[in-house]
């Protein structure tokens, strides 16, 4: 195994361990420290972490840069953002997502 392919498996495991994570923040509340005591949103937080970190290792590793693909990545991260609000409107006015509290 090289080096590229160990942080990719790091990578991936680490996404499905923020989703573990998020996923007992939904089930059992924010608060919650059923786990060793410490509350779900720490243990997101960790998680989060952990994954940006190798996020970072393995965009070392090969060597990307978002300015190849003609953009910055803050330019693509508020792309993104503009577009989860856009779908979270929609979602409001279907019925699925509650309004936001004044």
């Amino acid at each position: 195994m090289t080096k590229q392919q160990h942080l990719l498996i790091k990578m991936m495991e680490e996404c499905g361990e923020v989703t573990q994570a998020a996923s007992k923040v939904l089930l059992f509340g924010a608060g919650d420290a059923y786990k060793d005591g410490v509350p779900n949103t720490d243990s997101l937080l960790v998680e989060m972490n952990d994954l940006f970190t190798l996020m970072a290792m393995v965009q070392a590793e090969l060597k990307l840069d978002t300015n190849d693909l003609g953009f910055t990545s803050v330019t693509r991260t508020k792309q993104k953002m503009e577009k989860v609000e856009k779908f979270m409107g929609y979602a409001r006015e279907r019925g699925i997502l509650e309004k936001e509290k004044s």
